[in-house]
């Protein structure tokens, strides 16, 4: 369960039920930063951005290679929201916008029973650094807290911490070091529904209560026509997600 949350940007934290959610609050606007076209879902209340989304294997994998940084493809705008604010986009050609979002997880003393974890979103272009929030985990139901479930965890919250479509999205691209969360929600998990949880080793699939949790959230975007896509980048690209997992840790 998630727990102590810290640095919130701009706002402030509820945690329901185990699940992170950030409540913007009104700050002052760089004029010099682009407004986010406001897309019609948001004139007339419309829970669909589209129509739904059947994503097949690989599909959920943002097509960039990891070794680039993604703030050249995403840059920082305005979103479209009633509470306005900064967030990275990237706006197509039919004028869509993704939101990007760097999430990541650490542990402390991994895999031993004094373990420590947390997660870190960072999801706002600030200076001298980008802001998010970070919070800690403890022990689930006996499951003790490891590096895994913190990456779990924080792709999880950082697709609920928002209702990103009613901020003008209609893509979410989550950046993140973890090979585990990235292949494991954009390759693996086809063939695990397929064999009701079970590896090709004919073992459980660890952290399965994780894994539904995640796979129900992105399928509940892509219900509603929203696209949730997985940046695989390398570790010295996300550094302030780490920073902040690193501290809720500690």
């Amino acid at each position: 369960m998630p727990q102590a949350v810290i640095s919130p940007y701009a706002g402030f934290i509820d945690i329901t039920k185990g699940n992170v959610v950030y409540i913007e609050s009104p700050l002052p606007l760089d004029p010099s930063l682009p407004q986010l076209q406001k897309q019609p879902w948001l004139d007339d209340f419309r829970s669909q951005v589209g129509p739904p989304i059947q994503a097949s294997l690989h599909s959920r994998r943002y097509p960039a290679p990891s070794d680039q940084d993604p703030l050249t493809i995403f840059t920082p705008m305005i979103n479209a929201c009633s509470v306005p604010a900064p967030r990275w986009v990237h706006v197509d050609s039919a004028g869509l916008g993704t939101v990007l979002l760097f999430t990541d997880g650490a542990a402390i003393n991994n895999g031993q029973p004094n373990a420590k974890a947390g997660c870190g979103i960072v999801f706002v272009p600030a200076l001298p650094r980008p802001k998010g929030v970070a919070f800690r985990l403890e022990a689930d139901n006996g499951r003790p807290p490891t590096s895994n479930r913190a990456e779990l965890l924080a792709a999880i919250n950082a697709l609920i911490l928002r209702v990103w479509m009613g901020e003008g999205f209609a893509r979410i691209a989550i950046a993140s070091d973890s090979e585990y969360v990235v292949r494991g929600i954009c390759e693996y998990v086809f063939s695990w529904t397929r064999r009701s949880w079970i590896t090709r080793q004919r073992t459980p699939v660890a952290n399965r209560d994780l894994w539904e949790r995640l796979l129900s959230v992105v399928e509940q975007w892509e219900n509603a026509g929203v696209m949730v896509q997985f940046y695989l980048i390398k570790r010295d690209l996300n550094t302030e997600a780490d920073r902040l997992a690193k501290e809720a840790a500690e």
